[in-house]
């Protein structure tokens, strides 16, 4: 995962990152929480067969919120996890940056009041994003 070796670099920040999926962000000096490669799925289909170990992820990575007080978390996609994350992140103080903005413009429009609840900054990766999430009043890049 690129998106941590180009946060340390372009910040200069020195400290440890923290998070869930996969081996490609342990390779970027992610500390892995739970690798849940394998574990996406669409909507419904085969969602209860990984709910489970999703849980249990997700409590983990409270856990280490909880604990650790992360000073820049950084949510890549996955509305379904991240938003829930979000919030969580917001009740401990800590602002939330969200990175590949969840689809609200096709679906899942009542996610726009979450985003503009739980998440400080939004990076999007469309252009028509910037325009969308400035109308709604969400501080984008």
């Amino acid at each position: 995962m690129k998106l941590a070796s180009e946060i340390s670099e372009h910040l200069e920040v020195d400290g440890s990152f923290f998070g869930v999926r996969g081996q490609t962000m342990a390779r970027a000096g992610v500390r892995l929480i739970a690798d849940l490669t394998g574990h996406s799925v669409v909507a419904s289909l085969g969602f209860t067969r990984h709910l489970v170990s999703i849980y249990s992820a997700y409590r983990r990575l409270v856990q280490m919120i909880r604990h650790e007080r992360p000073r820049l978390p950084v949510l890549v996609d996955t509305p379904t996890f991240n938003l829930p994350l979000a919030r969580r992140l917001k009740q401990f103080g800590v602002s939330v940056i969200y990175f590949v903005s969840p689809q609200i413009w096709a679906w899942g429009k009542g996610r726009l009041k979450k985003i503009q609840r739980y998440v400080s900054r939004m990076i999007v990766i469309f252009p028509f994003e910037q325009r969308f999430y400035q109308r709604a009043g969400v501080p984008v890049l």
